[in-house]
């Protein structure tokens, strides 16, 4: 009890030290790591694919370079990047290898390829010629497929008989949305969705389509344009998920300003028709919510969504909101963006989404909005995306500026990065970046354990940004020490010996930053003492297997 009340004491006059001199670190730094909390922030390592360059980076907590996944220079986000439980990249791209004539918008990728962890390019699929062309988001699924939104392309003869109404509207083409699940290795198409099989339209009854659009709420309104503005790319959709349990699609569907879920029990051919499937209505809308105008059945008041991103369903046992959906909501109100968390209400006996009395789906409104204190960190009138985290932290992504941050279950932000690139080049540490200098479509935060990792070298490199501020991570880390809430009780900091005082006999495993395992020790109902001396200085995680909790050592 002596030693732990020695370090102790040690640890506040080091820790009084270390904020003197955070402080004036921090008010240095406007690129890179800006705050970490190490006591409250969710271990992982963050992938990020800016614009303006052809590089994915793997980068961890103190915004140090763990692995670059480099291409050629000409090449440029379309618009994702992912790993897979294997630790490979799967990622979409444009590239200007084609000399053909294509069609794109925002987003547009058209090249979907697979690379190992060295960069060794294992798969590739190209989906770009003049009728389709892969745009936006990637989903893998549990069984290795992917999952890619695609443009169709329908030219003025085809939409004129749909019933499109070119009176009102200029467009004399318009690409509609489908879905495309290629097999694992890329070769094949394994299922498809087409957007193009499930409209309805009540502007002429002698084409084809016609109906009362309140009334078929499960097709989509052809001549719905209120946020096309003249564009072919009419819809607009952005990102793209898949629930397994459900086997369920949700699509965020932009310029109608709502998400969409399809069944994708179907087999191709019920998927262009109104029956089949689990749902028994084919690939006709399962649910759809944010905007009821889009399809006649509500007032300017009762749209929820605005230019919503990254709509996902929330798979996570331990949360509160585990299966519910999760979307970034981007203008709800001048330069306000925020995470919308929302309960669906599914009959799974009639496998059917349920509605209100008004004849809308479920929920009326969201269950709770997610921002930072400061919400014009949240702003982003574009792209973007929000990820619930295992501890139940938020992980968000405001893409026009570039800035990614961590938020507690109470919204207390714990870290905070700015992506160091000006148009793809990157920066000294001090330089101030305006809005969407350094544009940064989606993050995703991958755990220490994440199965990619096993084997790999996560041996931290150089930083992003030029004249890094090298201490700055150290300082601020360390300063939260004490606020660690664990099932174990150790001494902090640690030279030689470390003592961990345990309720319980437990595994415990310690992991350096770059998530390495150093060691595993079984401790035992009472104080246990470890040997650590030949560990290098620096901030280590104590995983507690039996707890589910972590705590953060210091070996000085």
């Amino acid at each position: 009890m002596l030693m732990l009340q020695k370090n102790r004491t040690l640890l506040i006059l080091i820790t009084c030290f270390l904020i003197t001199n955070s402080s004036q670190a921090q008010s240095e730094n406007t690129v890179g790591l800006l705050q970490y909390n190490g006591s409250k922030s969710y271990p992982g390592y963050n992938l990020i694919y800016p614009n303006n360059q052809s590089s994915v980076f793997l980068l961890n907590q103190c915004g140090q370079l763990i692995n670059e996944w480099p291409d050629e220079n000409f090449t440029a986000p379309g618009a994702v990047a992912k790993l897979t439980a294997e630790g490979n990249l799967l990622k979409a791209k444009s590239s200007g290898e084609f000399t053909s004539p294509s069609f794109g918008a925002g987003g547009s990728g058209g090249i979907i390829e697979l690379y190992d962890w060295d960069s060794h390019l294992l798969a590739r699929r190209v989906i770009r010629d003049s009728i389709f062309r892969q745009h936006h988001d990637l989903a893998i699924l549990p069984n290795g497929n992917i999952m890619c939104l695609v443009y169709e392309r329908k030219f003025l003869e085809d939409i004129v008989e749909a019933g499109f109404d070119t009176i009102a509207n200029n467009q004399t083409e318009l690409w509609f949305d489908c879905v495309f699940e290629l097999s694992p290795d890329l070769d094949s198409i394994v299922w498809e969705w087409h957007s193009w099989d499930h409209v309805v339209q009540d502007f002429d009854e002698t084409k084809n389509n016609f109906g009362d659009v309140k009334e078929n709420a499960h097709r989509f309104d052809l001549n719905y344009q209120e946020f096309a503005f003249g564009r072919s790319d009419f819809m607009h959709s952005n990102s793209i998920d898949y629930n397994e349990e459900l086997d369920q699609i949700i699509i965020s569907v932009r310029n109608y300003q709502e998400i969409w879920i399809i069944d994708h029990s179907t087999t191709v051919d019920e998927a262009a028709t109104s029956s089949g499937g689990n749902s028994g209505i084919g690939g006709d809308i399962l649910f759809r919510w944010g905007n009821p105008i889009a399809h006649k059945n509500g007032e300017v008041e009762d749209q929820t969504l605005i230019y919503q991103h990254d709509a996902k369903w929330i798979s996570n046992e331990s949360s509160e909101y585990d299966g519910q959906l999760l979307v970034f909501n981007n203008k709800i109100g001048a330069d306000i963006s925020v995470g919308e968390i929302l309960r669906t209400t599914f009959d799974t006996l009639g496998q059917k989404y349920l509605k209100q009395p008004d004849g809308n789906y479920f929920p009326e409104e969201s269950t709770r909005q997610v921002s930072h204190p400061d919400s014009l960190k949240n702003d982003s009138t574009h792209a973007s995306n929000i990820q619930l985290l295992e501890n139940g932290n938020f992980l968000i992504c405001a893409a026009s500026q570039g800035r990614i941050f961590e938020l507690t279950d109470d919204e207390e932000p714990v870290w905070e990065y700015v992506v160091p690139l000006v148009f793809g080049e990157p920066v000294p540490q001090g330089t101030i970046i305006t809005a969407s200098q350094n544009f940064n479509n989606q993050v995703q935060r991958y755990p220490l354990d994440f199965s990619g990792f096993i084997g790999k070298d996560l041996s931290p490199q150089e930083y992003l940004e030029l004249e890094p501020n090298e201490e700055f991570c150290l300082l601020n880390s360390i300063k939260d020490a004490e606020q660690q809430i664990t099932s174990l009780e150790i001494n902090n900091p640690v030279f030689e010996r470390l003592l961990v005082k345990s309720e319980q006999t437990t595994l415990i495993s310690i992991f350096d930053q770059q998530g390495r395992k150093i060691l595993n020790q079984e401790v035992i109902v009472g104080y246990n003492e470890i040997d650590v001396s030949i560990m290098n200085q620096g901030i280590y995680y104590i995983i507690d297997h039996l707890g589910g909790n972590a705590s953060k050592m210091i070996k000085l």
